[in-house]
């Protein structure tokens, strides 16, 4: 055979191969972690302080959870864990001249990037990059000096199996009267069908989903709560703290 104008088969073409799955895009996955540590967790609108954390880590801009806890019906995707301030944590954070959020660590001086994943201190709300605060915590906020337990490392942004931690993090706290702040719970309603929502090892952790911030009423809070002071302090009396 040869020399007749044709042409010899390759290995590919006898041999069926199974095609060849083209991983995710390195940069699309940075980009996508970036997200979550940059925007709000229910609205998607950029995080702008003050900003609180719930037991899973999640991060929210404080009013978006304000306006949740007036009107639930105003946020579709409210996550049921949280139903009073007492189930988030303000974290602190820096910014720049820009207003630019800013995490950096003041133990390693790492920023928080999809490289480097951070946490906060319960009850105090200090964030740290989360291998050093686990590695050299001394039982004190390296901030403020504020006693904390080990299991009250928050990560921020959870994977899989810390989020499982945290889930048992906050029933273990459910079943001795506290919340995710370590404050004591609201009391029972009378009314079973009024009692509060709490976690549960069968149910799975809620899923957090972005919504359109341009066609969502959540943008409505900032105006509502900048723009009217009356509004303010009469709409405050009514959350739950």
């Amino acid at each position: 055979m040869g020399n007749d104008g044709g042409s010899l088969p390759t290995r590919n073409e006898l041999v069926n191969e199974p095609p060849k799955t083209r991983p995710l895009d390195i940069d699309l996955k940075r980009s996508l972690k970036q997200s979550e540590i940059t925007q709000c967790s229910i609205t998607g609108d950029p995080l702008s302080p003050p900003i609180a954390s719930c037991g899973l880590g999640r991060l929210y801009n404080k009013a978006t959870i304000l306006q949740m806890l007036l009107d639930r019906s105003s946020v579709p995707e409210a996550p049921s864990h949280i139903q009073s301030l007492k189930d988030v944590v303000d974290v602190h954070v820096d910014q720049d001249n820009d207003k630019k959020v800013l995490w950096v660590c003041p133990i390693t001086r790492h920023e928080m990037s999809s490289a480097y994943q951070f946490a906060y201190i319960v009850p105090c709300g200090h964030a740290f990059e989360y291998s050093a605060v686990k590695e050299f915590g001394e039982k004190n906020c390296f901030q403020c000096n504020t006693p904390y337990e080990q299991e009250n490392i928050i990560p921020i942004n959870p994977n899989p199996e810390q989020i499982q931690s945290l889930s048992k993090r906050l029933l273990t706290l459910t079943k001795s009267g506290k919340s995710h702040s370590l404050r004591k719970s609201s009391k029972k309603h009378k009314n079973p069908d009024k009692k509060r929502k709490h976690l549960k090892e069968s149910e799975e952790v809620p899923s957090l989903t972005f919504v359109d911030s341009e066609s969502s009423p959540k943008k409505k809070i900032k105006s509502d709560i900048e723009g009217n002071p009356k509004s303010e302090s009469s709409t405050k009396e009514r959350i739950k703290v």
